[in-house]
């Protein structure tokens, strides 16, 4: 049946009564939210809206300005992602960034993305931001995003909306994230398994105790005491700055100086990949001459016959996506009515060919 044309007197009560419901029903209907409908309603009631010529747009400014007058928060079906500024450059982010719209897309979502850098501040945020026209927020940083946030919603006195950070855990707001001490303790444990003891690892010394590399650093720890050695003697700190290629480079010429390190724990796996490059220029190979291992799993290391050789651990980046999104929806609603939550997901040792055991 082709749907009526759309008039400003056709609204969502409109389609509740001619389908028995109430308005909650329809609007959770015409969503998708199969939790709270069953789909043969969603079904009834989408054909109904078609056959009125239903159109949620109209009345949507009408809508928004009655809810604003009662200071009630406005629904605007959108999700903002703050993301690092190099988020373009990797797999990694663009992963994060498919679970969560595969997610969002479908319940008729936007994805509003903005990216952070050094001293950005409340009034660099996008206009839509700072309009409360963001229904809740999704966040890749470290603890700098959520202040961002904090300093938006005071500078223009906004409704604080839900707000989920992946990967990181921000205080004061919820998380999804992965277990990062297990991704390092797999690692270290394997590489010593294999009979390496001084190993190179990447992870500063003045970081708060819930960063990933200080919970990466308690696994390394862990599997080093496993094995009654002293991690403080065996591990050998590298450099970790912003620019990957000259922290490529300043780690191949601390190698060459400490040739008792015999396996690198890389920081990801585009690090371990362009190390394994560069080490071969210099005439190193991997895993003969020294083992290399990555994190994440989102970028492979080929060897002469094309196949990835990066022994890595596995993170659910994707899955990451989907559940902060999710969780961040439930918080939005009023479904989910803690904002602390943290949910850990489990990672995966992936082993492949670039960690063998040392030369004698």
């Amino acid at each position: 049946m082709a749907a009526k044309r759309t008039t400003s007197s056709v609204t969502m009560q409109t389609v509740a009564n001619l389908c028995g419901v109430s308005k909650i029903t329809v609007s959770r209907a015409l969503s998708g939210d199969l939790k709270q409908v069953s789909q043969e309603t969603i079904d009834r009631i989408k054909a109904a809206a078609r056959e009125l010529g239903y159109n949620p747009g109209v009345n949507h400014a009408a809508y928004r300005l009655a809810r604003k007058k009662a200071n009630q928060i406005v629904t605007n079906h959108s999700v903002g992602l703050l993301l690092p500024e190099t988020f373009y450059k990797t797999n990694y982010f663009h992963m994060l960034f498919c679970g969560a719209l595969e997610v969002l897309a479908p319940k008729h979502y936007a994805l509003v993305m903005a990216y952070t850098y050094e001293n950005i501040t409340a009034e660099d945020l996008p206009f839509i931001f700072q309009r409360d026209e963001i229904d809740a927020f999704l966040l890749c940083h470290e603890s700098s995003g959520r202040r961002l946030l904090d300093d938006m919603f005071e500078q223009y006195g906004l409704h604080k909306r839900p707000t989920v950070s992946m990967i990181f855990q921000n205080p004061g707001c919820s998380a999804v994230v992965p277990d990062h001490r297990m991704a390092g303790y797999l690692l270290a444990r394997h590489l010593l398994s294999l009979g390496h003891r001084h190993i190179m690892h990447f992870v500063p010394g003045n970081i708060p105790p819930h960063h990933p590399y200080a919970l990466r650093m308690v696994g390394y720890q862990q599997a080093y005491k496993e094995m009654q050695l002293d991690p403080n003697i065996y591990l050998q700190s590298g450099l970790l700055k912003n620019d990957a290629y000259s922290d490529v480079a300043a780690t191949v010429r601390t190698l060459g100086k400490h040739p008792e390190v015999t396996a690198v724990l890389a920081p990801f796996d585009d690090y371990a990949s362009r190390l394994i490059g560069m080490l071969a220029q210099c005439g190193k190979r991997v895993p003969e001459d020294i083992s290399v291992v990555g994190l994440d799993d989102t970028d492979v290391a080929l060897n002469e016959r094309g196949e990835n050789i990066l022994t890595t651990v596995r993170m659910p980046l994707r899955e990451i996506g989907h559940e902060a999104a999710e969780l961040v929806l439930r918080q939005a609603s009023g479904e989910e009515k803690e904002d602390d939550v943290t949910m850990m997901l489990p990672v995966k040792l992936i082993e492949r060919a670039s960690a063998c055991p040392p030369r004698s």
